[in-house]
């Protein structure tokens, strides 16, 4: 990390996104309970994926990390 306020962006996103896991893994060990039942379990599993890899890309985009070897000479980043 570039600095104090990096690590905390990335410590706060890591445990968001790990209580989200545990609340998930909770869901889907309970889906016959009827209020969960109504949810869309495998849509919401997606949008967590998802959400945990634009997490990810954003790390390394907005430069809370630095980057080193073949990554720091990627095109993507700077799209």
């Amino acid at each position: 990390p570039v600095g104090s306020v990096d690590k905390a962006t990335i410590a706060v996103g890591i445990a968001f996104f790990g209580l989200t896991f545990v609340l998930l893994v909770y869901a889907w060990c309970n889906r016959d309970y009827q209020p969960i039942r109504a949810k869309n379990l495998p849509q919401a599993s997606v949008m967590f994926v998802s959400g945990v890899l634009w997490f990810v890309g954003d790390i390394a985009v907005n430069g809370h990390v630095n980057l080193a070897g073949g990554w720091a000479k990627c095109r993507l980043w700077a799209l």
